[in-house]
């Protein structure tokens, strides 16, 4: 649960090991500032964590966008995406299970065998990098002077670098400029890129399926999800020859 001030947002009600690890990366930029716009840490204690409020909206108000994004936010969005790979964190924070993800959706017959099999090798030998891991649209700001990013409860740097192109390209896709942006970088062609899009699809579904049932809002998730499956594949194609 959040609240605050105009000048500084109360957290409260997540788990010890969300909070502790939102609160090691909030104290690491203090040591080593991040490329990117974030709050600055107040206090942290056991009736929760106070931030500084950073100046802006959120880019959308649930975790799928549904609105019209400006051309030049695309860009910022797209910008803040690569920029977090550049933090040097000295925070290990959350790990990310890629092979679990990635076997859901063989399971669920989302991609083949030998595809799985390929982006399994290529996360086994792929570098890692920090990244935010939950670059959802509510969790990115936006004001006249750009775009920054808030929440680092599932932040770590275990990650292949691509993860946050990935989550707010799948979460996102419904804008048609930030969808175009984010296909039109140079990440969507790379074997970095296409694991993290496949994973986050799959990691996306696989919520759905936890979460949401059989609701209208969960057979719209999985209509903008699956519909990326096909695109996805496509790349995958082009990658794997």
């Amino acid at each position: 649960m959040d609240s605050g001030s105009a000048e500084v947002v109360v957290k409260t009600g997540r788990s010890r090991e969300r909070s502790v690890n939102e609160a090691l990366h909030y104290l690491a930029m203090e040591v080593v500032p991040p490329p990117f716009r974030a709050p600055r840490l107040v206090s942290w204690g056991s009736e929760g964590m106070v931030l500084r409020r950073l100046d802006g909206a959120v880019l959308g108000e649930g975790k799928i966008l549904d609105r019209h994004v400006p051309p030049t936010t695309a860009q910022q969005c797209l910008d803040l995406a690569l920029s977090t790979a550049g933090w040097e964190s000295p925070v290990d924070g959350h790990r990310v299970d890629y092979r679990r993800r990635l076997g859901w959706g063989r399971e669920r017959g989302l991609l083949s065998t030998a595809e799985i099999d390929l982006l399994g090798e290529h996360e086994r030998r792929a570098d890692r990098r920090f990244q935010h891991g939950d670059l959802i649209p509510s969790n990115v700001i936006v004001d006249a002077g750009g775009v920054g990013v808030i929440d680092f409860e599932w932040s770590g740097r275990s990650a292949v670098n691509g993860l946050d192109w990935a989550t707010l390209l799948v979460n996102g896709w419904r804008a048609e400029s930030l969808r175009s942006t984010f296909l039109g970088a140079r990440m969507a062609m790379t074997a970095d890129g296409i694991l993290n899009w496949a994973t986050a699809i799959c990691h996306e579904l696989r919520q759905v399926e936890r979460d949401g049932g059989q609701s209208s809002w969960a057979r719209e998730a999985r209509d903008l999800y699956g519909q990326q499956i096909p695109l996805l594949r496509d790349a995958m194609a082009r990658w794997m020859t």
